[in-house]
């Protein structure tokens, strides 16, 4: 979802310098009229006159998308940010405009935002034009604030020359030197889950002869991307994938009091959205310095192992390519905690895939058929073999 500034807004200031020229004129020229009838009287004006425009004018005659397809209402946005199933309502905008590309809405009447509704809009914003997309600055406070700066909210030149930094840890090749390493995890999480399975214990002691396959799924996406991120010191943290999920569901709680916070400070003046509390700041900051002392100290290592140019690592890794191009600690830092948030997304899908699975045991089946089948004389998967498998 985009936020478009539009010249509405470009144009609304002007109506109180005008007003009070306005108020300053006609008590100059009548000055039998009192001040007390003149001053409200051209503030009023001033605000109708503002808000015709705002919200009739300019979106149904001067808006250069108003021929997109639009949806009707005031507050869109807030409901997509405080429905608990996020994103039913695009979902839902998208089915009645199954062709367009872009969906608009707006908020108050006054701010536009646009919906990515199909893969090219969303290939042309992400991969093609990504250096060139402006963030909202009160989105990008606010995810600054939470995990750092990095490739999310960096713009033009510092977001070309960053990812020109980091992609050589995320090509092709580098993606499949890395899958010996999802190998590795995957067999030792499935022999976890199998000690879980026969013990019939559960990782929540309030509820038993239960497996969270949320909560196993976190551990090896957590280290998976550790690796992926920081290279082969993550190893040597103890218990770093239970020390980092339980740091970032601090940071990253979604409860309704965060989430009210949260859209106030992207709609509202910073001002309000300052006077206002929301959600448990002083536990969110704490778990962050936590998070950062932590991925600092990794830095540190990491820049050691670069003047031992005799130690190599095992596998390319974003921090050992952010260090050689001679980045600041606190600018590797932002990144990996950026990329970090990443294993929420995959542990969601991980786990609606088991629920699928589960509602149709015929496709478990197929699947297990098929898996095994072009797995079954290998000891380890080569890229070759596990890129060969059906989609």
């Amino acid at each position: 979802m985009l936020y478009h500034k539009d010249t509405a807004h470009t144009l609304q200031q002007p109506h109180l310098y005008i007003s009070i020229f306005g108020v300053y004129l006609l008590w100059k020229l009548y000055p039998i009229w009192p001040l007390k009838l003149v001053l409200p009287g051209c503030i009023s004006t001033s605000i109708i006159l503002s808000a015709i425009w705002s919200m009739w004018i300019y979106p149904n005659f001067l808006d250069p998308l108003r021929e997109l397809p639009t949806v009707k209402g005031y507050f869109n946005f807030m409901r997509i940010i405080c429905e608990y199933d996020r994103g039913r309502t695009p979902l839902e905008w998208m089915n009645r405009y199954p062709t367009a590309p872009l969906i608009r809405f707006r908020e108050f009447g006054i701010y536009n935002y646009l919906v990515l509704a199909d893969e090219g809009a969303l290939r042309d914003v992400l991969v093609n034009n990504s250096s060139d997309f402006e963030k909202p600055k009160e989105v990008r406070a606010v995810v600054s604030g939470m995990v750092g700066h990095g490739l999310v909210t960096l713009e033009g030149s510092d977001h070309r020359t960053l990812r020109l930094a980091i992609g050589s840890a995320f090509n092709l090749h580098s993606a499949r030197m890395f899958y010996t390493v999802i190998w590795q995890e995957a067999r030792e999480f499935l022999a976890r889950l199998q000690q879980d399975m026969a013990k019939g214990s559960s990782h929540d002691p309030a509820v038993d002869g239960v497996i969270d396959v949320n909560n196993v799924f976190r551990q090896l996406f957590i280290n998976i991307i550790g690796i992926r991120l920081v290279g082969d010191h993550w190893r040597g943290v103890p218990d770093g994938a239970q020390k980092v999920g339980a740091a970032f569901d601090k940071v990253l709680e979604p409860s309704l009091g965060n989430l009210v916070s949260f859209a106030m400070y992207i709609v509202c003046p910073r001002w309000i959205s300052r006077i206002i509390p929301g959600g448990n700041m002083a536990t969110r900051r704490a778990a962050k310095n936590d998070l950062h002392a932590l991925f600092v100290s990794l830095v540190l290592l990491q820049q050691q192992d670069n003047a031992q140019k005799e130690k190599k690592s095992s596998q390319p890794s974003l921090i050992g390519s952010m260090t050689r191009h001679s980045y600041t600690a606190d600018s590797i830092v932002g990144q990996i905690m950026q990329d970090f948030t990443s294993y929420e997304l995959l542990t969601f899908t991980m786990c609606w895939c088991c629920y699928e699975l589960g509602r149709d045991p015929s496709l478990q089946a197929r699947l297990r058929r098929e898996v095994k089948d072009a797995l079954s004389t290998e000891e380890e998967g080569s890229w070759s073999t596990l890129e060969s498998l059906p989609c």
